[in-house]
């Protein structure tokens, strides 16, 4: 029999889960919208909205993100490329598509005012270009691709700065001070 705890532990959990499956989706932003939406879902709405921009399979992302403006493009480049590096790091980060962003990602950091985590990735960026034609011969989107293309290169070195400085330069709240200050820049 599960403890009592261990029950509310449970319920929390699926209440979030409900919640966020339920949440709403907006295909058009708005000052009111924007402005009333809490810190805590604010960047989860700017990304669903983003997304209604993508279409449904990703196939046009990298074209359709760079139509937008710059501030959308760096919350989106930003919040992928944290999501990326804190699952699988650097490695993870440029083997799947959102590596077509590094660029975009750069710009974006250093937008949002965190400056040491773009100083970062303008060095991984160096690294996987210069080692970019030793790295991609092995990826073969396989298991043992991924190991050859991890081991083939020194972006593993950048993961534990990464996880350093995030704790300095918290990329949520810089994405939501962000947001809050140029609103204008995330309506439709």
């Amino acid at each position: 029999m599960k403890k009592q705890e261990d029950l509310e532990s449970e319920k929390q959990m699926q209440s979030i889960i409900n919640n966020f499956l339920k949440r709403s989706i907006y295909e058009k932003l708005t000052i009111q919208i924007l402005s009333s939406t809490p810190d805590t879902i604010l960047e989860q709405t700017v990304i669903d909205n983003l997304h209604t921009k993508i279409g449904p399979n990703f196939s046009d992302e990298y074209e359709a993100i760079t139509k937008l403006s710059e501030g959308r493009q760096a919350i989106y480049t930003t919040f992928y490329l944290e999501n990326e590096i804190l699952n699988g790091g650097f490695n993870q980060y440029f083997y799947n598509s959102t590596g077509s962003f590094a660029k975009l990602a750069y710009k974006g950091l250093f937008r949002i005012g965190a400056i040491n985590l773009s100083v970062l990735m303008s060095e991984a960026i160096n690294i996987y270009t210069k080692k970019d034609q030793n790295i991609t011969k092995d990826q073969t989107r396989t298991i043992e691709g991924f190991t050859i293309y991890s081991e083939a290169n020194s972006l593993t070195d950048l993961d534990e700065k990464f996880y350093s400085l995030i704790k300095v330069e918290n990329l949520s709240i810089l994405r939501i001070n962000y947001i809050r200050n140029n609103l204008n820049e995330f309506i439709d």
